[in-house]
């Protein structure tokens, strides 16, 4: 008797688990449903307007513009070519979840990269009394294999945040491009700068000879041809 009860009870108790975690998964798969409605109605909301501030962009570039104001507005242009993919890339998130996001390979001019970097993160240097300076050499004068817009995305993570936390002084990013086996290159980023991130990451190299008290960043890109 007390045999059948206990089974009963180890029943009952499977039962309840079951069915709550069939719960779970349908409320957390309602959440997602909801996720992902919202950033399709979000998409339009978001990019209507952005895709109206990059056509009026280009219209003024078709104008009588001094060189002083072509430069500003190619930093805005670019500036705003990289807001729309970071939007896309975030509208796609399930793809982002669900580790199918695809880096892609293509043609670009590193040193067209480096100076819109250079004039864009030059002009929140200014604004803070900062001098921002880039360390290249003959080497980075070539065209790459790559995926131009990730490049962009990290180098400006990185010279955000040495903007962000450094209240005077100098920012460096120094580039360079080297060759390896296989007509693999590879661009060995440093960025420094004599604020706060420096400081933390010379704690850093405290603790593990691994890590330097600079920023770096080793990135694998194929030679164009």
């Amino acid at each position: 008797m007390q045999q059948a009860q206990a089974l009963e009870l180890a029943v009952t108790e499977r039962t309840r688990e079951a069915e709550e975690a069939a719960q779970a998964r349908a409320q957390a798969e309602a959440a997602n449903d909801a996720k992902s409605s919202f950033l399709a109605s979000m998409s339009h909301e978001i990019r209507t307007p952005l895709h109206g501030v990059l056509g009026m962009m280009s219209a003024l570039d078709s104008t009588a513009l001094t060189n002083e104001q072509r430069d500003l507005l190619e930093v805005m242009k670019e500036a705003g070519y990289v807001l729309r993919t970071v939007v896309n890339d975030i509208l796609d998130l399930s793809k982002i979840e669900a580790g199918q996001l695809e880096l892609s390979n293509a043609a670009f001019y590193l040193p067209n990269v480096l100076k819109s970097l250079k004039q864009h993160f030059g002009l929140s240097a200014s604004a803070k009394g900062l001098t921002l300076l880039f360390d290249t050499d003959a080497s980075c004068e070539r065209w790459l294999f790559g995926d131009e817009f990730r490049l962009r995305q990290v180098f400006g993570n990185l010279l955000s945040n040495a903007v962000k936390f450094t209240a005077h002084g100098t920012i460096l990013l120094k580039a360079r491009v080297r060759q390896e086996a296989g007509g693999v290159y590879c661009l060995d980023v440093l960025v420094e700068d004599t604020g706060l991130g420096r400081t933390l990451l010379h704690g850093m190299a405290s603790l593990s000879l691994s890590h330097k008290p600079i920023q770096r960043l080793p990135i694998a890109l194929g030679a164009a041809a």
